[in-house]
């Protein structure tokens, strides 16, 4: 509802995370243009043994439009599987991604 305060609050208090609950704060941290945080989450579910799917995929490319740093780009496209570049979301999330950085 717009507080990411509040659900970041309630995020760290979770005794388990699971795929739907990092979603949910990739997805807040982009709308609140906060693609450094969405970043950072990549590491704590790598820690958990979640694993990367393509709405993962999607967040983190959207992340990575909106920081517009190709190193950070290019790190973050390394953690994501090429079978994943067919989904059109992720697609037009990595031109979008590398119009973003020049």
């Amino acid at each position: 509802c717009g507080h990411l305060t509040e659900a970041e609050r309630l995020f760290s208090k979770l005794k388990r995370m699971d795929i739907i609950t990092y979603g949910v704060m990739m997805n807040g941290y982009n709308l609140h243009h906060q693609p450094l945080k969405c970043i950072g989450l990549l590491k704590q579910m790598q820690q958990e043994k979640i694993e990367l799917n393509e709405h993962f995929a999607t967040l983190l490319v959207k992340a990575c439009a909106q920081i517009g740093l190709i190193v950070t780009c290019q790190r973050i496209l390394k953690e994501i599987p090429p079978n994943f570049y067919n989904n059109p979301r992720i697609a037009s999330g990595l031109i979008d991604m590398w119009v973003s950085s020049f």
